[in-house]
C-alpha cells in the first residue's frame, strides 16, 4: 500500500510546521496531500503555500495513512471549522490511524471530541490552559494511542521524524535524518 498523510492548512499556518513535515514526508517517499482554503495560503509569517486542492475536492471515503495538523492559532480555528475535515479525522480515529498534532493544533482534537480526558499529549505553551482535561507532558513529541502531539516549530524535525518512524520504521526515519544532518 502505497504510503499517503493528508495535511491540512489555512490562513496563518505556521509554516515550519506545515513545510518541514511536508519535505521530510516526500524524502521519505510517503505522498502528501496538502490541502487549503484557498489556492495560496499566508502563513504566519507571511510565507504563502499552494496547496495540491482547496477543502470542497476533499472526500470522506478517501483513506490516509497518517492526518498531520500544523499549528498557527488562526489557523487552528479555521481549520476547526472544516466539517468535511473533522468528519476525515472522526473516520480516521475510529480505525486508530495515525494523527498528528503540533503547536494549537491539538485544540482541533480536543474541541472535536477526538481525544479521551485522560489522553496524554503536549502542545504549545500558549493553549495549554485550553487543554487542561487532558494529561500535558512536557516533551518534544508526546504519543498516545494512534496521536502525536508535539510543541511547536522548533519540534517540528523530531514530530515530521516521529511519524516517519510510525510510517516506515525506525531505521528509515534514522536515515532520513541522517541525510539532512539533524542528530
Amino acid at each position: 500500500m502505497k504510503l499517503n498523510v493528508l495535511l491540512p492548512i489555512a490562513k496563518g499556518t505556521e509554516e515550519i510546521e506545515a513545510v518541514v513535515p511536508i519535505d521530510l514526508f516526500r524524502r521519505s517517499g510517503i505522498h502528501v496531500l496538502v490541502v487549503g482554503d484557498s489556492y495560496t495560503v499566508e502563513c504566519s509569517n507571511g510565507v504563502k503555500i499552494f496547496p495540491d486542492i482547496k477543502f470542497d475536492m476533499l472526500k470522506i471515503e478517501q483513506d490516509y495513512s497518517a492526518i498531520v495538523l500544523p499549528g498557527g492559532l488562526a489557523a487552528v480555528e479555521k481549520l476547526s471549522q472544516q466539517d468535511i475535515l473533522i468528519d476525515i479525522l472522526k473516520k480516521h480515529n475510529k480505525f486508530n490511524k495515525l494523527i498528528g498534532a503540533i503547536c494549537a493544533a491539538p485544540l482541533i482534537l480536543a474541541n472535536n471530541d477526538l481525544l479521551p480526558a485522560n489522553a496524554k499529549i503536549t502542545s504549545h505553551p500558549s493553549v495549554k490552559d485550553k487543554l487542561f482535561k487532558f494529561q500535558h507532558i512536557e516533551d518534544k513529541v508526546v504519543f498516545y494511542k494512534n496521536i502525536i502531539t508535539s510543541p511547536g516549530a522548533g519540534t517540528s524535525f523530531d514530530f515530521a521524524l516521529a511519524i516517519i518512524e510510525q510510517l516506515r520504521g525506525k531505521q528509515f526515519a534514522q536515515k532520513v535524518a541522517k541525510s539532512i544532518l539533524y542528530s
